[in-house]
């Protein structure tokens, strides 16, 4: 049976391999603003009717 990409850790267990955490990209300055704006936008929304007093 295969190992389906698993690897043995310290303690003898299955389990996924490690990524480099070079190799795991960064958002984009624009997309962290763009998130940013948006949970924003949201956040008005939700609250809006407890803003118009």
């Amino acid at each position: 049976m295969e190992n389906k990409g698993l690897v043995y850790n310290d303690h003898g267990r299955w389990v996924k391999p490690r990524k480099d955490p070079e190799d795991i990209p960064s958002p984009t300055r624009e997309e962290v603003h763009d998130h940013a704006i948006h949970e924003m936008e949201e956040s008005y929304k939700a609250l809006g009717p407890l803003l118009n007093v």
